[in-house]
């Protein structure tokens, strides 16, 4: 019986873990690794760019004897640093630095004595999963829609947000601009016909991973719809 319960046991956690999602797993990854040697005259420089919110920055003294800072900058800002006393030894040290997600995060080995060297081994490691960067972007396009067919425009969207904007140029058809998420109609902008020029926007949010799709459909046989279409994705 005893033996039973824990087959059962185990079943059970073999399939807990093998029904991890993607958004489960911890996806750890280095970055970028360096060796080299920092003399006095200028510092060693590695830069990524991270998709992750926590980069752990470590520096491994593997000879010289100088006395060296490694200092962790994101966009440009210093967030924190390692430092290593003169003297021979070796030695391995790190830092965790958070709210990298979207930013550059750049690392500069400095040798702070005059005559003596630093030999390093420089990882930077990205921890947890990495983050949904939200993009902006800005498409334009200008046309005619006659009423045989309508003018369409897509893109893929890594924006929170997108609004779409169309501007009446000329023409006086009666005309409708669809606007897809996904293949499903999320909205749309509405022209009356006649001759004038007016400009209409309508914004669309939970677009981000997803296909934004604009169709302008001219609603009036024998009249043109003249145009300038925008989609601009934005972040929240």
């Amino acid at each position: 019986m005893n033996k039973f319960k824990l087959m059962l046991s185990l079943l059970g956690l073999f399939l807990m873990t093998s029904t991890l999602t993607a958004a489960d797993r911890v996806e750890d990854k280095v970055l970028k690794t360096r060796t080299g040697t920092v003399y006095a005259a200028g510092p060693a420089k590695e830069t990524v760019a991270s998709s992750y919110d926590k980069i752990t920055v470590t520096v491994a003294k593997t000879g010289g004897k100088a006395q060296t800072i490694a200092n962790i900058y994101v966009n440009n800002v210093r967030k924190g640093y390692i430092e290593f006393t003169n003297g021979k030894y070796s030695k391995t040290k790190s830092k965790t630095i958070t709210g990298c997600a979207g930013k550059s995060v750049r690392v500069e080995i400095v040798n702070q004595s005059v005559g003596n060297t630093f030999k390093y081994k420089l990882t930077i490691k990205g921890i947890g999963n990495p983050v949904s960067i939200c993009k902006k972007f800005t498409k334009n396009r200008t046309g005619t829609v006659y009423a045989a067919g309508p003018a369409k425009e897509t893109v893929s969207s890594e924006a929170d947000k997108v609004t779409v904007t169309v501007a009446k140029t000329g023409g006086k058809a009666q005309t409708i601009a669809n606007i897809y998420v996904n293949g499903v109609r999320k909205g749309y902008i509405e022209f009356t016909n006649g001759k004038y020029t007016k400009t209409k926007s309508k914004t669309i949010t939970g677009t981000k991973g997803k296909t934004v799709k604009v169709e302008i459909v001219n609603q009036s046989v024998g009249n043109k719809f003249k145009y300038k279409l925008t989609m601009k994705g934005a972040c929240n």
